[in-house]
């Protein structure tokens, strides 16, 4: 990835390391049940970016017949800051550029670990059918967006 970007650079880096694939600002990685994928947004109106977590159930209907799916074609969807609960703001402020309190290299670090440290272990225990079901017994997916066809199938 060709940029200069500190939260890119940083999404980049735990993307890496996770094994996921790329293709543009998406990255994804295919597992025996579920396609998991992870996106970063950036904001119509500044340098702001939310990082957005899907995760598709195979067998189950697609919303659109594409894979490796986008996000918003997941069956389950959620951002970064659902899972760090009463820490919305300081992810707010590490994915906005135009916060001028955090450097660079700090920022990059910081992505770096947050998407490392929270959403690899989150995707990786939704990377099946029954970890998808223990995350919505736990209460992980209480701020998530959860398509229909999932809650009658696995939430049952």
């Amino acid at each position: 990835m060709k940029t200069d970007n500190p939260i890119k650079l940083g999404v980049e880096a735990a993307m890496k390391d996770m094994k996921f694939v790329r293709k543009s600002s998406t990255w994804h990685r295919e597992l025996d049940e579920t396609f998991l994928v992870v996106d970063l947004q950036m904001s119509n109106f500044g340098q702001q970016y939310y990082v957005n977590l899907g995760i598709l159930v195979k067998g189950l209907p697609l919303v659109r017949d594409r894979l490796p799916p986008k996000e918003n074609e997941c069956h389950i969807r959620l951002r970064i800051e659902a899972l760090k609960p009463g820490e919305e703001e300081s992810l707010r402020r590490l994915l906005d550029l135009e916060d001028p309190s955090i450097g660079a290299d700090e920022r990059r670090e910081q992505v770096r670990a947050v998407v490392a440290d929270v959403a690899a272990p989150f995707l990786a225990g939704c990377g099946t059918r029954v970890g998808i079901s223990d995350a919505f017994r736990q209460g992980r997916l209480n701020h998530a967006l959860i398509h229909r066809v999932v809650r009658e199938s696995l939430l049952v």
